[in-house]
């Protein structure tokens, strides 16, 4: 045995040299995720998808009303679905004023009707009429929190209906004709919002959650199927932002603006995003708070097997 065996005996060697790889394994990690949320820098967007139009469902208020303001900045036409005709001809008139020179058209659809064929078939139509999609973004959603033994069945079935039927039928409708597209060396995106919620697991917020892990779990396999096809695909995690429900400012509640803002200068870049650095900061602490919550759990009912005070 050598003296730098005897010194240090293999089974040291082996846990240093692991744990450095978990080390250096970490510390990359962790440089990606400061450079994604604190360096990106925003792609030619119009440049990347040679124009088009960006479709976004639930479009004339919150975040879905900032990404179709923003791509009409942008030099993007505008598609935009929601169910109520004077909100998407107010938010029309907005959208002008940003950018006069682009062009905005609306298709009214209420997303709470159940699926059938008959219900969506005039929607397929209008969607398969359309030219030129180069963005879709898979906004509209819906939330009623609840504890199990008291929610409201109804709302929770309006709330998976209106989580995950849309993302799926847009998506479905849209991409033949968006392969199409990107084979013509025209690049396509599709943005599919999810939540913070796939993460947290807060209590009330069960039905909910599990309709964003839906809509993140289709997202991921989307991005496998056509990433060699010439389309971005892109899964949008979002905490809370400024809203009806939320009117004020926190440390992790920002403005759509900002958010979208942040979400945009990921797309063509990355595959899934949290968007703004503080929903990046508010997830990691409550992953934190949750493992510190574990450990101690764990630690009391280690100490009362082993009959310690």
């Amino acid at each position: 045995m050598s003296k730098t065996q005897k010194k240090f005996p293999l089974g040291i060697i082996c846990l240093s040299a692991l744990g450095l790889y978990f080390l250096s394994k970490k510390s990359i990690e962790t440089f990606k995720i400061v450079n994604q949320y604190l360096f990106a820098k925003e792609l030619n967007l119009y440049q990347r998808y040679k124009g088009g139009s960006a479709l976004i469902t639930g479009s004339t208020s919150g975040l879905g009303k900032e990404y179709a303001m923003q791509f009409a900045k942008r030099g993007f036409n505008i598609v935009q679905v929601a169910r109520n005709d004077e909100k998407l001809e107010n938010t029309k008139n907005e959208i002008l004023e940003a950018n006069s020179k682009i062009k905005v058209h609306n298709i009214q659809f209420d997303f709470d009707q159940p699926y059938t064929e008959e219900a969506y078939s005039g929607l397929k139509s209008e969607l398969e009429n359309l030219d030129d999609v180069s963005v879709l973004v898979n906004n509209v959603g819906a939330m009623s929190p609840g504890k199990f033994d008291s929610m409201d069945l109804i709302q929770a079935n309006t709330m998976i209906q209106v989580n995950c039927i849309p993302q799926l039928f847009f998506t479905r409708t849209l991409l033949p004709k968006m392969i199409q597209r990107a084979n013509s060396d025209k690049r396509c995106a599709i943005l599919n919002l999810s939540s913070v919620a796939t993460d947290t697991k807060a209590p009330s917020m069960g039905v909910y959650s599990a309709t964003k892990v839906y809509n993140k779990n289709l997202s991921d396999v989307l991005d496998k199927e056509v990433n060699d096809k010439n389309i971005d695909v892109l899964c949008v995690q979002p905490g809370p932002t400024v809203s009806n429900m939320i009117k004020v400012l926190g440390p992790c509640i920002i403005y759509p603006k900002d958010h979208v803002s942040s979400v945009l200068s990921h797309l063509g870049q990355y595959r899934s995003t949290y968007g703004h650095y503080k929903h990046m900061v508010y997830i990691s602490l409550i992953r934190y708070q949750w493992f510190k919550s574990y450990y101690q759990r764990n630690k009391k009912a280690l100490t009362k097997l082993q009959g310690k005070p």
